[in-house]
């Protein structure tokens, strides 16, 4: 779907996704079978997005295909906006894409109400709270001019909770969502909603799990959008596996 050929070597291979792969392969062929499906199920679950926007939107797949082949620094941005996509066709939410914000939603019962997408990333492991690094994100978008109450900011954040994870930081959910909250404060953003990629070991599934933060100005609209795809629940994985990427 994405035309790209991942043979040792060629420019593809140099891709993010390519290094994925072969990162996958080499974690097997090692017996480091927990890395190795967690790296085989980032690219599953990235193929099963990408079938959802072939199905749906054959021109929007050709879009994120194109980007994501010229631009491989931008790929985490782009991933996450392709499963952001996906996610909505799933819910068979009318929405499109545009940029700045990145999805407009178009219902007769929400009106028009908008999500921008955003990934916060560590290049490398830093022993501290990095939650700062989701600030950093949060008050970089908020500059934007579509920072506004009918706005929901979806910001990808699994490599951070990988690092926490790493380092034994791994806020618990109240803790993580207060630091939001002040981080929302500052801001004209309706709702901030962090997502992380898990690997449950109970279960043996990979799962996306999500922490929904609302201001308190938030667009009526907006928060009848969130709570019917995206409502707040409580779902708690012992001890689950953090990829190093979402």
């Amino acid at each position: 779907m994405l035309r790209m050929k991942f043979i040792k070597g060629n420019k593809d291979y140099q891709h993010p996704i390519g290094q994925t792969l072969y990162r996958a392969l080499d974690n097997y062929n090692n017996r480091e079978l927990v890395q190795a499906q967690l790296e085989f199920g980032r690219m599953e679950f990235f193929i099963v997005q990408l079938k959802q926007l072939e199905q749906n939107d054959p021109k929007m797949l050709k879009a994120f295909r194109e980007l994501i082949k010229k631009h491989p620094e931008n790929y985490p941005g782009y991933r996450f906006e392709v499963e952001v996509a996906a996610s909505l066709f799933k819910k068979e939410i009318t929405f499109y894409k545009q940029e700045s914000p990145d999805f407009k939603i178009v219902d007769d019962k929400y009106g028009e109400v908008f999500i921008e997408c955003g990934s916060a990333r560590l290049a490398q492991n830093k022993d501290v709270d990095l939650t700062y690094k989701i600030c950093s994100t949060i008050n970089k978008k908020a500059k934007k001019k579509y920072a506004n109450s009918n706005t929901a900011l979806f910001i990808d954040i699994t490599n951070i909770f990988f690092h926490l994870q790493q380092n034994e930081r791994l806020p618990d959910t109240e803790e993580l969502r207060g630091s939001i909250l002040d981080c929302l404060k500052e801001t004209t953003f309706g709702n901030i909603t962090l997502f992380s990629n898990i690997l449950n070991n109970d279960l043996d599934r990979f799962e996306r799990s999500y922490l929904r933060v609302d201001s308190e100005a938030i667009d009526g609209n907006l928060v009848l959008f969130l709570d019917d795809h995206y409502p707040i629940t409580s779902h708690f994985v012992p001890n689950p596996v953090i990829p190093s990427e979402g």
